[in-house]
């Protein structure tokens, strides 16, 4: 998420080079910098609207990633608590063994 942040730093900045040409090429061309300019804010629009699908889906896999680690430590633990229940029981059918080999 932080290579994201950054990335869409990276995309804000390059905006922000295109308005400032876009200010300079108004001197020169009014109707062309307005043109330029509505194209630039649909493109804005776009990449910001494509960011935040991509920052929900981020949101959604860190959650996945959550619940299955969380899933994972559950699993590990349960199958040490049955390789310790299995190792009890192998210790109590041995000493069962061994009394009835007494009698």
């Amino acid at each position: 998420t932080d290579e994201t942040g950054r990335l869409l730093e990276d995309v804000k900045g390059y905006f922000r080079f295109a308005r400032t040409s876009l200010r300079q090429l108004a001197t020169l061309s009014p109707a062309l910098a307005r043109l330029l300019e509505g194209a630039f804010k649909g493109v804005i629009l776009a990449v910001d609207e494509f960011a935040g699908h991509l920052q929900d889906r981020i949101k959604q896999l860190e959650r996945n990633l959550k619940q299955s680690e969380e899933q994972l430590f559950k699993k590990q633990a349960t199958q040490e608590a049955l390789t310790h229940l299995k190792k009890q029981l192998a210790e109590k059918a041995e000493e069962m063994r061994r009394k009835q080999e007494m009698f």
